[in-house]
C-alpha cells in the first residue's frame, strides 16, 4: 500500500469518527429561563469614555472603558484637569464634583451622552468621580 492511500484511509476515518460528548459542566452555562448566559458575553462589559482637560475637547485627552454603574474616582491629576468628556455613542454618563462621592445630593452632577462636551461650573477641574450605564 502506497503512503498516500495510508494517509487519505487515516484521514477519512478520522473525518468519519462521532463527535466527543457534550461536557457534564455544559448544562452551566444554560440559564434557567432556557436563554444563553454565552450570549451576554457579546455585550459590553465597560463604558468608553473620553476626556480631556482642554475645553471641547482639546488639549491632552485620555480614553478609557471603564466598569458598567460602577463610581470611577480618576487620579488626582485628572481630578483637577477635566474640562471635556464623552462617552461612547448609545448610552450615558454621569459625572459629579469632586467631594461628592457620586452623590448628586452633594453637589454639582451632569450626565453626558455622546458625543458629550464641556463640564459646567463646579465640575469643571474639579471631576471627583463619574459612572455611566448603558442604554
Amino acid at each position: 500500500m502506497r503512503v498516500s492511500s495510508l494517509l487519505a484511509l487515516v484521514s477519512a476515518t478520522l473525518v468519519a469518527a462521532a463527535p466527543s460528548p457534550v461536557p457534564e459542566d455544559a448544562n452551566s452555562y444554560l440559564k434557567s429561563d432556557g436563554s444563553n448566559a454565552a450570549r451576554s458575553l457579546n455585550k459590553r462589559i465597560c463604558e468608553g469614555v473620553y476626556m480631556c482637560d482642554g475645553q471641547n475637547f482639546s488639549g491632552s485627552c485620555y480614553y478609557g472603558c471603564y466598569p458598567i454603574s460602577v463610581g470611577i474616582y480618576p487620579d488626582s491629576y485628572w481630578v483637577s484637569s477635566i474640562s471635556s468628556v464623552g462617552p461612547d455613542n448609545g448610552d450615558w454618563c454621569d459625572f459629579y464634583q469632586a467631594g461628592s462621592g457620586c452623590d448628586a445630593t452633594k453637589g454639582s452632577h451632569q450626565i453626558f451622552r455622546y458625543p458629550g462636551g464641556n463640564l459646567g461650573s463646579g465640575i469643571d477641574n474639579n471631576m471627583g468621580c463619574f459612572y455611566c450605564n448603558l442604554n
